[in-house]
């Protein structure tokens, strides 16, 4: 194979490992925020620590740090928390995020181990 059937070859091929490799990014980002807990990912019945909102990450629920129980999850724009957790009577605080990405509000119990 000559040089420039080689180069031409390897330019054609840049798209397709431009596209392996940001897919190999993003999922190993998710995959980072699943293994450590990020609210982002976090579902009810999962269990939260006690701390600030950007400390807070799931755990298990039978550790003396598991404060909170997520019972409710509500996703959207411009969610008013208040109204969001009161189809969730046992709420007694909740966490929510706003600002890049999707915007979601924990609705949160107390973890009565």
């Amino acid at each position: 194979m000559s040089l420039f059937r080689r180069i031409y070859a390897i330019k054609r091929l840049r798209p397709v490992l431009f596209v392996l490799l940001m897919g190999v990014v993003f999922g190993g980002a998710y995959g980072a925020n699943y293994v450590l807990g990020s609210p982002d990912v976090a579902k009810v019945g999962q269990c939260m620590n006690d701390g600030s909102a950007l400390s807070m990450h799931t755990t298990d629920c039978d550790k003396d740090k598991a404060t909170w129980v997520i019972v409710g999850r509500v996703e959207g724009e411009d969610i008013d928390p208040e109204k969001a957790c009161a189809a969730y009577p046992e709420t007694a605080t909740w966490l929510e995020k706003r600002g890049r990405g999707e915007d979601y509000v924990l609705c949160l119990a107390e973890n009565q181990r």
